[in-house]
């Protein structure tokens, strides 16, 4: 049986890395098994996931990923649980790989996520993915476009939206229709490796986290992948380095919160000299994370500095020269 390396835990917190995790478990697998037995389930409160018991009704999976939430509280009850859920899709789905499983604490997960429960706001898409327990979620245009969606993200916290796409309100008459206390912000980038993110990015990472404060906040641009993913790899970058110190460690951390992300290379370099930048100014500063408006400084200078040396060979020995430490950096000293 191969378990998901995720921690157990009688309760859940409303802002803990172990509760981001289980969320992202139970929303990036194509097949999701309930398998309580159906009087626990009764007795508690259902998920939106499919059970055992109605194993004739499962439909094929679009992706051959399939996971088994397991009760907590007790070896012998979740082995058999185990079984009988993979023998089910076993008999069902007979070229599916064998599941992974997760011992999920059912009535903490569903106070922390009721949306994830039936009974609770009907959602007619998945949720997008929470990629920082402050309450940063980050997902596609379809969530924006999404009323019950935005409700449910609201009835968590979510207090605003930062929408990364370039022209386009995709969003903003649903986001109207719930309201949200930050409203929309908007940055209108074009997802192509030679538009110009980096003066922009301190704004937005100033606006997430904003929203982060204010109770959380929700980024999206058309698929969720490059456009918001950049945009939240920065303020990672600048908010938690001790998550990101860099911005391969960035990129990956999200692409294990939505498998769906991929940043576009052009993003990624613009995203290096912003972590040059963040550095820099936190340095300035003497502390481990800058201030807003010396970050906004420090961008500018270093996009100024970085911009006039013109060949990608040139630009890439100054990045290395800064990761390094090179002493003959002249930037930031």
């Amino acid at each position: 049986m191969q378990m998901l390396p995720l921690p157990e835990a009688p309760c859940l917190s409303l802002c803990s890395e172990e509760a981001l995790h289980l969320f992202n478990a139970v929303q990036n697998f194509a097949l999701v098994i309930d398998a309580r037995s159906a009087a626990d389930i009764a007795a508690g409160t259902p998920l939106c996931a499919q059970t055992v018991a109605a194993a004739g009704e499962w439909e094929q999976p679009d992706e051959p990923s399939v996971l088994v939430l397991l009760p907590a509280g007790g070896d012998v009850a979740a082995a058999a649980a185990a079984a009988a859920a993979a023998a089910a899709v076993a008999q069902r789905f007979p070229r599916l790989p064998a599941p992974r499983f997760l011992t999920l604490p059912f009535p903490a997960f569903a106070a922390r996520f009721p949306f994830a429960c039936e009974g609770g706001p009907a959602l007619p898409v998945p949720a997008p993915q929470l990629v920082h327990e402050r309450g940063v979620f980050l997902g596609a245009a379809i969530h924006a476009q999404t009323p019950p969606l935005l409700a449910a993200l609201a009835g968590v916290g979510v207090r605003g939206i930062v929408n990364c796409m370039g022209g386009c309100g995709v969003g903003d008459a649903a986001a109207a229709e719930v309201g949200f206390s930050r409203g929309v912000a908007r940055f209108h980038w074009e997802d192509s490796m030679e538009f110009p993110i980096l003066a922009e990015l301190p704004a937005a990472v100033d606006v997430i986290e904003g929203g982060v404060l204010a109770g959380g906040v929700f980024v999206h641009c058309w698929a969720g992948a490059s456009r918001s993913a950049a945009a939240v790899a920065a303020w990672l970058l600048w908010r938690h380095p001790e998550r990101a110190p860099t911005v391969g460690a960035a990129h990956a951390w999200l692409r294990s919160c939505r498998p769906t992300v991929g940043i576009n290379e052009g993003f990624l370099e613009q995203l290096r000299v912003f972590r040059v930048a963040a550095g820099a100014a936190a340095a300035g500063e003497g502390c481990a994370v800058a201030s807003a408006a010396a970050l906004k400084a420090a961008v500018a200078a270093a996009g100024a500095e970085w911009a006039a040396l013109g060949s990608s060979g040139a630009r890439a020995s100054w990045l290395e020269e800064k990761r390094t430490g090179d002493a003959k950096s002249k930037f930031g000293r």
